[in-house]
């Protein structure tokens, strides 16, 4: 493994570690101890015992009793340095974990996760929020940083994990530290090393990290933002470089009363890795012009915005009747608090639109593909509209009163000998609201 990579993965010298204390281990009781000893036959045998058994056996000796069972001999040393501490059972699940030595620890790490997986070590997906950062790598390795502020102490619980083959954690602290400063060392190290392996970056921080954390990410595909301030969110898009195209891009808010009374400008965020995304999720209201609207590229999109014109919607199936749209289009959702019902009458005398209840089930085949429209409106109604061009595809056009939404639903098929349409409601549909 590349040096950048083990030091950031395996190495604990940067952190000072608490020293454990005696009163931390459970002794083994008289009775323990007796029937352990008459199970194994006393220490006379202790030599054909395998590995296992001897750190089974250390597993019930008390600290100090380990470390002169560990002078004995340079196997015994080694059996007693490989044997865990003691095992973690939190009130919460994450809590729960092994405890050993910090040397130990990076031992048992080199000595199992990197001579098994040294070629599967690349870090992609990176997740940052207020006192907390993990790291995920493709092998499915998970290491976690948590960090609180105790006095003049600032106590930092690293735990790692690799499902099923362990889970260890540590905690230490440091003495005069302050928890921003360490998380933002901690942090900064993390995206130095892997801004050009990480796809996947999650957000959840009020304020930024300093500007000097990275320049840009080569790899992002997928950015998430959970922002309660107007600033993180233009930061990190800013690291993206211009030409990347986002697989999918998610903004949230946190706060509450930010979605029901804000407006986000869309000007702030109109960076062209926003226009180019492939799925795109804005959960708050945004401010956006016609313009930018159509401008985006997203095949999935969902946003709440109370600013967009009647006309600019039906351009946006004009777009997909004449096949000017890209065929991978499957949905653009819409909650709003602006009414387009009146655009009615106008599917129907340019588009041909043919209107079905979803709640009359009129066609027996398709009653869950009727139902699944229930979430997003409740009038009743939506309208089926053939592509100009090829009357085998078609798109669901449903216009409610608090929502706009359209879905790319009917696809060619052959049946009974002919050319006929599908009707598929597409699985996972972004929404705001999840």
């Amino acid at each position: 493994m590349e040096e950048n990579h083990e030091s950031l993965l395996f190495n604990f010298n940067d952190f000072e570690f608490e020293t454990e204390e005696t009163h931390n281990f459970k002794k083994a009781t008289k009775q323990e101890k007796t029937d352990l000893l008459e199970f194994i036959g006393g220490f006379e045998k202790w030599s054909i015992l395998s590995d296992d058994c001897k750190m089974y056996v250390v597993g019930f000796l008390d600290y100090w009793t380990r470390c002169k069972l560990s002078l004995c001999s340079k196997k015994d040393h080694e059996i007693v340095k490989e044997t865990i501490l003691y095992i973690t059972k939190g009130v919460r699940p994450e809590n729960d974990g092994v405890r050993m030595k910090p040397k130990h620890l990076a031992e048992l790490f080199k000595s199992g996760f990197e001579q098994k997986h040294s070629d599967q070590a690349t870090i992609d997906r990176i997740t940052l929020k207020d006192n907390f950062i993990q790291i995920h790598t493709v092998s499915n390795f998970i290491r976690t940083w948590k960090f609180h502020q105790k006095l003049d102490e600032c106590i930092i619980r690293s735990k790692s994990s690799l499902d099923p083959e362990f889970c260890c954690s540590n905690t230490f602290s440091i003495q005069n530290g302050k928890t921003e400063k360490e998380f933002l060392k901690i942090a900064k190290k993390v995206m130095l090393k892997c801004s050009n392996t990480v796809h996947t970056l999650e957000i959840g921080m009020e304020k930024n990290v300093e500007k000097g954390i990275v320049a840009k990410f080569g790899t992002i595909k997928h950015l998430i933002i959970n922002h309660r301030s107007e600033e993180p969110v233009k930061f990190w898009l800013d690291k993206l470089n211009e030409n990347d195209i986002l697989e999918s891009l998610s903004l949230y808010t946190v706060k509450w009363w930010y979605y029901c009374y804000r407006k986000y400008p869309f000007d702030d965020i109109a960076h062209p890795s926003v226009v180019k995304a492939k799925n795109l999720k804005m959960a708050f209201h945004v401010d956006i012009t016609d313009e930018q609207f159509l401008s985006l590229e997203a095949s999935r999109m969902a946003i709440s915005t109370d600013t967009l014109s009647i006309d600019t919607l039906f351009e946006f199936i004009r777009r997909w009747f004449n096949d000017e749209m890209n065929d991978e289009f499957v949905q653009c959702l819409i909650w709003t608090k602006t009414n387009y019902r009146s655009m009615s009458s106008r599917l129907f005398s340019v588009f041909n639109a043919v209107e079905h209840n979803y709640r009359s089930r009129e066609i027996a085949n398709y009653t869950e593909f009727f139902k699944k429209f229930e979430k997003y409106g409740q009038l009743g109604n939506f309208y089926q509209i053939n592509k100009g061009n090829d009357q085998n595809k078609s798109i669901s056009v449903l216009i409610s009163t608090n929502s706009f939404l359209v879905l790319r639903t009917g696809f060619p098929c052959i049946r009974d000998g002919q050319p006929g349409v599908k009707l598929v409601f597409p699985n996972d549909i972004l929404d705001v609201f999840d």
